[in-house]
């Protein structure tokens, strides 16, 4: 049978996927579908673009992960024992996009900032997120693509800033 119909997976809410998992998905249905299967998350070396995109449109996170990380995650997936996900305390959450449904399930007390590529300072995103006091920076159009988890960033919500590998004069006059 399918995986998904399957004892422990039948309960997952994580799913770990092989490289470009949701390539040809162009259509929110393919999400939509991991959805009804109950997953809010997907793992996987890489994504279809589109997949990638339709994932943050409806509160699916996709991870991006290489390297010992994956092969780690794959491990753990394989046992069936339950898994979770727990973003770093003081990270900066990067993504192409996020919703405001998403922004109210974050923890202030965990996420030091959020900058994504689409939106901008008054859309229903930006208001949840000032709601919950988490700087934001919406609208920064390329950062998907020059930020790897990891990096090292300061973000200025005020200025409406995001800098990625800021030099230490930078470092030193951020909060």
């Amino acid at each position: 049978g399918f995986v998904l119909d399957t004892p422990p997976y039948d309960t997952a809410r994580i799913m770990v996927t092989g490289p470009d998992f949701g390539t040809g998905s162009s259509r929110e249905q393919a999400v939509w579908a991991l959805v009804d299967f109950g997953i809010r998350c997907v793992i996987g070396p890489s994504f279809g673009e589109i997949f990638h995109a339709n994932c943050f449109r409806n509160g699916v996170l996709p991870i991006v992960l290489t390297g010992e990380d994956l092969t780690r995650v794959q491990e753990r997936a394989a046992t069936g024992l339950p898994m979770t996900v727990d973003l770093p305390e003081g990270c900066i959450l990067v993504a192409e996009e996020l919703t405001p449904a998403d922004a109210a399930l974050l923890d202030p007390s965990r996420i030091a900032g959020v900058a994504t590529e689409e939106g901008g300072a008054d859309g229903h995103t930006a208001i949840m997120l000032r709601a919950l006091g988490i700087p934001s920076v919406l609208g920064a159009h390329g950062l998907t693509g020059a930020a790897r988890r990891g990096d090292l960033a300061v973000l200025d919500g005020t200025a409406g800033v995001v800098t990625v590998h800021p030099s230490a004069a930078t470092l030193a006059t951020a909060k």
